[in-house]
C-alpha cells in the first residue's frame, strides 16, 4: 500500500510540475511577436543540419537566427518558417512549432497520468 501511494504521489507532482512548465511557457509567449522567416542556410550540426532564418521585425529591422535544433531530414533551403522573437530581447528567437510549445508539459502531464494512483488522481 505504501509503494502505490509513493507512485500515485509522485505522478500527481508530474502532472502538476506539467501544467506549471506549460503555464509558465504560455506567459513567456505573450511578449513574443511571430513572423514568418526564410532559411537561407544550414550549418551541420551533430551529423544533422540546423536552418539559419532570416525574418525581419515587425519594426522593419532584418535579422539572422542561428536554430540549435538540427533535424533530420533537414528544412529545405528557402522554405518559409514560423518564428516567434521576444520583444524585449533581440538576441532570443524560437521556429514557433507545435512541439517547441507543448511537447515537454505533455510528456510531464502525460507520465504524470502513467503513475497516478486512483487514490491521488481520482481516476
Amino acid at each position: 500500500m505504501r509503494g502505490s501511494t509513493v507512485v500515485g504521489f509522485f505522478g500527481l507532482v508530474l502532472m502538476v510540475v506539467g501544467l506549471v512548465v506549460a503555464v509558465l511557457g504560455s506567459r513567456a509567449l505573450a511578449t513574443t511577436e511571430q513572423v514568418e522567416g526564410q532559411v537561407v542556410s544550414l550549418r551541420a550540426v551533430d551529423e544533422m543540419l540546423a536552418p539559419d532564418i532570416a525574418y525581419v521585425t515587425r519594426a522593419g529591422e532584418s535579422r539572422l537566427f542561428q536554430s540549435g535544433t538540427a533535424t533530420q531530414p533537414p528544412y529545405a533551403i528557402g522554405v518559409q518558417v514560423p518564428i516567434v522573437y521576444d520583444l524585449a530581447d533581440a538576441e532570443w528567437a524560437e521556429i514557433d512549432t507545435w512541439g517547441a510549445r507543448w511537447l515537454l508539459p505533455l510528456i510531464f502531464i502525460g507520465s504524470g497520468a502513467r503513475w497516478c494512483s486512483p487514490r491521488w488522481c481520482g481516476f
